[in-house]
């Protein structure tokens, strides 16, 4: 009795000496958890910025928020001010096997809103992008500088890329030509079909009665190729060559 009585009190004591141990190590790790999310979450984005080298892609002049939520003020790509810039994360998208942000730029010439992000299938996504341009006006020796385009409107519903190139795309859009050398009654409205051919992105464009069609080629170096034809042009040219 007295053995089993001495194996039971050595065993209590074990027990008393074992717990905190491993409490003490649950309260560490779990501390350690809490300090580190916690530090994730407060981490600024102008320090995410220069960590990444995000200024070798664009500029802005402050830089306000956190990685998960920030504001780029007067952002400029290529020296070219595009307007203001707000990210948010969405954690929604992680079920879903994505890493994604829904950004908006908002300009005097530009206004872009779309969800960008990356599949852990290894594609780029663009998805529910809404884009209205009025490029702006350029002067070079206080003479203004002729642009065929006067406003470009678009809607991706979804746009799908990886470093091989264009995946899927579905969405449209609409554009206005202007014509300054007077060629047509009015400044020409043409509407634009996207798709993917051979992974590069296609761009078909045409307008009613097709006084102007063609297509625009972007390849996954965002090289371009673009062709255009117009039948009212032609004639137009024809004309002329009577004349003469």
């Amino acid at each position: 009795y007295l053995n089993q009585f001495l194996a039971r009190t050595n065993n209590i004591e074990l027990n008393i000496f074992s717990r905190p141990c491993s409490m003490k190590f649950r309260d560490v790790f779990l501390g350690t958890l809490v300090l580190t999310l916690i530090i994730l979450s407060i981490f600024p984005m102008r320090g995410l910025y220069k960590i990444t080298n995000l200024d070798n892609y664009f500029s802005a002049e402050t830089i306000q928020g956190f990685w998960w939520n920030a504001k780029f003020q007067n952002v400029s790509f290529n020296s070219s001010l595009v307007g203001d810039a707000i990210i948010t994360f969405r954690p929604v998208e992680l079920i879903k096997g994505k890493l994604a942000i829904h950004s908006q730029i908002e300009g005097a010439h530009l206004n872009i809103e779309a969800i960008v992000g990356l599949s852990i299938k290894g594609y780029n996504f663009i998805e529910g992008l809404k884009l209205k341009a009025r490029p702006i006006k350029k002067y070079k020796n206080s003479k203004l500088i002729y642009q065929p385009i006067s406003k470009l409107d678009a809607n991706i519903n979804y746009f799908t890329f990886n470093e091989q190139g264009c995946l899927q795309i579905t969405g449209s859009g609409t554009g206005e030509f202007i014509d300054e050398l007077g060629l047509f009654s009015n400044n020409v409205k043409i509407y634009i079909d996207m798709n993917c051919y051979k992974k590069n992105l296609e761009l078909n464009f045409y307008s009613t009665k097709k006084i102007v069609e063609g297509k625009i080629l972007i390849r996954p170096n965002l090289s371009y190729a673009m062709d255009a034809k117009s039948n009212k042009l032609s004639l137009k040219l024809r004309e002329i060559s009577k004349l003469r």
